[in-house]
Formats: C-alpha cells, sequence, structure tokens
C-alpha cells in the first residue's frame, strides 16, 4: 500500500494533499544549497 502511494504522489508531485517526507528533505537540499551559493557570492 505505501510503496503504491509513493509512487502515485511523486508523479502527482506537490498537487497532491498529502506531502512526502522524501519531497520536504530535497525541497530543504536545494533551499540550503541556494542558500550557500548565495552566501559564497556574498563573501566574494
Amino acid at each position: 500500500m505505501q510503496s503504491k502511494k509513493i509512487s502515485k504522489s511523486k508523479k502527482v508531485g506537490f498537487g497532491s494533499k498529502t506531502i512526502n517526507y522524501k519531497d520536504i528533505v530535497i525541497v530543504s537540499i536545494l533551499i540550503i544549497v541556494v542558500a550557500l551559493t548565495i552566501l559564497k557570492f556574498l563573501n566574494s
């Protein structure tokens, strides 16, 4: 049951009401990477 839900939510993306913890982790990593790049540009 869970594996089917994960595959469905992956296809739908953020359109689905239920957000997987994997999506949250991916988004948080992207935000951290962007923040680090901005800090590098500001320091240089």
